[in-house]
């Protein structure tokens, strides 16, 4: 046969995802050139691009499947509680509350920041030359030390007398979390890209962490609501055990600096004492809000100050109530000006 008019192929593949196949005709003098991708045109063909090396499989290490999957897990996880860490922590510097100051939150946040900055430069000048060696140590470390940081932005909220302290060591921890992960994350991508292609397995380890911290959004905005409301119900449930055997509810709210706003609610079993004693706790309220020589309470909490109260007024109320009949006081009736509501607890 003619060499002219023989047709010859050649075979040309990348790993197992791309074939391209050369007909050389001879005696057209042509070549057709036919490229084909082994994944099929489809969400699977557009995911592989996307998300995963160029040449997967053949251009990463063995355990790179098994070690994304748990990566994204851990991610994943993280994102959810730092949504709920973030709702904690604004709600510790002040957001939502009238008497927050602006400039006390920024300066909390500020030296939050500090911190966290002194930290990074001082955990990369002492470990930085052990993080190539023991990379999946200080890998394992820095997820266990980010899960401290985040249980202490969650517990910060309910120590208000000590919320700086526990941010700025919350923010310390992240810092060294920061340094140790990317510096290890570096190390592993190191391993995993077996072409040369360290810069395509970064990025599409980026891609695939913003997918899933994008999931892991949609998620929080679902389930945030619930954690948050769950929260104010465990505060109603505390309130209504300060007043679990009263006849009535008394609760303070704080509307400026200078102006405080009692609110009494009476139970459809309220008699005349139970109304005096509602008013004999919230002119013990006011005293304690105005005379700094009674005992010592929290009075920028109002939880503490309907709960001191409390305490103080099932002490003292029965030497009250005798007192005022020594002084000829009508105690079985009296001409307070309440309404007719009443609620059910």
């Amino acid at each position: 046969m003619n060499v002219k008019e023989q047709t010859q192929h050649v075979l040309e593949t990348y790993g197992v995802t791309h074939r391209r196949i050369y007909h050389i005709k001879h005696s057209e003098g042509k070549l057709e050139t036919k490229e084909e991708n082994l994944h099929r045109q489809s969400l699977t063909s557009f995911f592989f691009n996307a998300f995963l090396p160029h040449g997967y499989p053949d251009s990463v290490s063995e355990d790179y499947v098994k070690y994304q999957i748990w990566d994204s897990v851990q991610a994943f996880a993280s994102s959810i509680t730092g949504s709920i860490c973030t709702h904690a922590v604004l709600k510790g510097v002040g957001v939502g509350d009238e008497n927050a100051s602006a400039i006390a939150a920024t300066v909390t946040w500020l030296l939050k920041d500090g911190v966290s900055m002194v930290g990074r430069i001082t955990f990369a000048w002492f470990q930085g030359t052990n993080l190539d060696s023991d990379c999946k140590k200080w890998r394992l470390f820095a997820d266990g030390l980010n899960d401290l940081a985040m249980f202490i932005d969650l517990a910060s909220v309910h120590f208000q007398k000590h919320f700086m302290l526990m941010i700025c060591v919350s923010g310390l921890m992240k810092s060294i979390v920061g340094v140790a992960g990317g510096c290890t994350r570096a190390a592993l991508t190191q391993h995993q890209a077996r072409k040369n292609n360290m810069a395509d397995v970064s990025a599409k380890d980026g891609s695939q962490e913003t997918l899933v911290n994008l999931f892991a959004l949609l998620v929080s905005l679902i389930i945030l609501p619930f954690v948050t409301q769950s929260m104010v119900c465990e505060e109603v449930k505390q309130f209504l055990k300060i007043y679990e055997n009263c006849d009535y509810l008394l609760r303070v709210s704080r509307i400026t600096s200078s102006k405080t706003i009692i609110y009494i609610t009476f139970s459809p079993k309220a008699t005349a004492l139970t109304q005096i004693e509602a008013f004999y706790q919230a002119c013990f309220v006011k005293s304690l809000l105005h005379h700094p020589h009674l005992p010592v309470v929290n009075k920028e909490s109002e939880p503490h100050l309907e709960a001191a109260s409390r305490e103080y007024v099932s002490r003292t109320l029965n030497d009250f109530l005798k007192s005022l009949e020594v002084m000829n006081f009508n105690i079985s009736t009296v001409t307070f000006n309440v309404d007719s509501w009443r609620a059910e607890w």
